[in-house]
């Protein structure tokens, strides 16, 4: 399913952009997306530098599967990632993605009120407007599909297993795993967590154990589906999942 219902939004337009190896997605107020594209390619390519540099001058950064220090000294990003990444016990480059997003979105909402960045399985929003992800789009009468409703308002991070393809942490076990959060990489990394503890489909309670190492990084709320067993932790409402949109 793509970029899930995340993309129907009545009154956005929405543009796309490469950084490096992510593909972005952008939307804003309609009208305003196109004044937008040049900014964003700006901000986007800035973030993307620093970390390449970064990465250059410590290579294990892109390369280790288990947290890495990082220096106060060391570019925003960076230190968003090697923060969770730390919490969660896991290598920093599985937090990437919604690092990235974020970043991207909160320098744009200097410009536009309203900002959603997507990146696969990512999203980051900035006074967004409330919106149901679908992260299980189910198989028939006998499996319904799942969505998970996020209120509007405040800036949140969101991850879902569902439509990601690339640079994504292993789900282990899981059918489904999603995730919100204050911030992109406490979604990705707690995503990892639950992958790394997901040894076996009965494995959910210790699942959702191994992600509260990021209650005090910002995690809200999480969600788990393997076989039958569905776990559930903190602030997050699951809703019956929307028909498909033509996006």
């Amino acid at each position: 399913m793509g970029f899930l219902d995340r993309l129907r939004h009545d009154g956005l337009g929405w543009f796309e952009l490469q950084v490096g190896s992510l593909e972005l997605r952008v939307g804003t107020k309609a009208g305003a997306a196109g004044g937008l594209r040049d900014e964003a390619r700006i901000v986007a390519m800035h973030h993307w530098e620093q970390l390449e540099a970064y990465v250059a001058s410590n290579s294990a950064f892109q390369t280790s599967f288990v947290p890495l220090p990082v220096g106060n000294g060391a570019p925003p990003v960076v230190r968003a990632m090697g923060e969770a990444a730390d919490a969660a016990g896991v290598g920093p480059m599985v937090t990437l993605p919604g690092a990235i997003a974020e970043a991207v979105a909160r320098d744009l909402s200097t410009h536009a009120r309203e900002v959603i960045v997507t990146t696969e399985g990512d999203t980051y929003a900035v006074n967004g407007r409330a919106q149901t992800f679908v992260v299980d789009p189910g198989a028939g009468p006998e499996r319904p599909g799942m969505g998970v409703r996020v209120p509007g308002g405040q800036p949140y991070a969101f991850y879902t297993s569902a439509g990601r393809s690339r640079l994504h942490p292993s789900i282990g076990h899981a059918r489904v795993v999603a995730v919100l959060a204050e911030h992109g990489a406490v979604a990705d990394a707690a995503a990892s967590a639950i992958g790394l503890a997901m040894m076996h489909p009965t494995h959910v309670e210790r699942a959702l154990l191994a992600t509260r190492r990021l209650e005090g990084q910002g995690l809200k709320g999480v969600l788990i589906v393997a076989g039958s067993t569905i776990g559930v932790w903190g602030s997050i409402e699951i809703v019956p999942a929307p028909r498909p949109a033509n996006c």
